[in-house]
């Protein structure tokens, strides 16, 4: 092999390596950020959870409490919800 090829051949190792580089810095930001993603709506489902329980009944939400928030929120998306009594924390997200 010439010295022509071999040089072209480290420098396509080299730009490999550096792909692999940037591929595996992007996959651990993007892992960071969708963690970072499920944890806030983990947190936003527990704190909505808590307004919409009652004194009497701090172990579920009723399904009056629910539905009204979610017609507040978006009127389309309480056609799909069914018509139960009530729904409780294990029950979210």
């Amino acid at each position: 092999m010439s010295n022509c090829h071999l040089v072209t051949v480290l420098q396509l190792s080299n730009l490999f390596q550096l792909l692999a580089v940037v591929y595996d810095a992007f996959t651990t930001i993007e892992k960071e950020k969708f963690r970072k993603l499920i944890i806030h709506k983990q947190k936003a489902s527990t704190y909505a959870f808590n307004l919409l329980v009652s004194k009497g009944n701090p172990d579920g939400v009723i399904f009056r409490h629910f539905h009204g928030m979610m017609s507040y929120v978006d009127s389309q998306k309480c056609k799909s919800i069914p018509k139960a009594g009530m729904r409780n924390l294990s029950s979210l997200p």
